[in-house]
């Protein structure tokens, strides 16, 4: 649900990176039941999937594969 995601909790995943990830907060329209969370890498593949609500697999995840820039 949106209301688990809220800005400051992706704040760590999203650090270094402006621009390059979009967050979507699908809600109900998820067209994966029961996945809390999804990463679509821009040639529609899924990157990264997890029914948690844990950000810290999706930040492993994003440090491997996009590391951030130095601020």
């Amino acid at each position: 649900p949106p209301h688990l995601w809220p800005d400051e909790r992706l704040a760590p995943v999203l650090a270094g990176r402006a621009g390059l990830v979009t967050v979507h907060r699908l809600g109900d329209r998820s067209p994966w039941p029961g996945v809390a969370q999804a990463l679509v890498r821009p040639d529609g593949h899924l990157g990264y999937v997890a029914r948690g609500t844990e950000p810290d697999g999706l930040r492993a995840y994003v440090d491997r594969w996009l590391p951030a820039e130095p601020a």
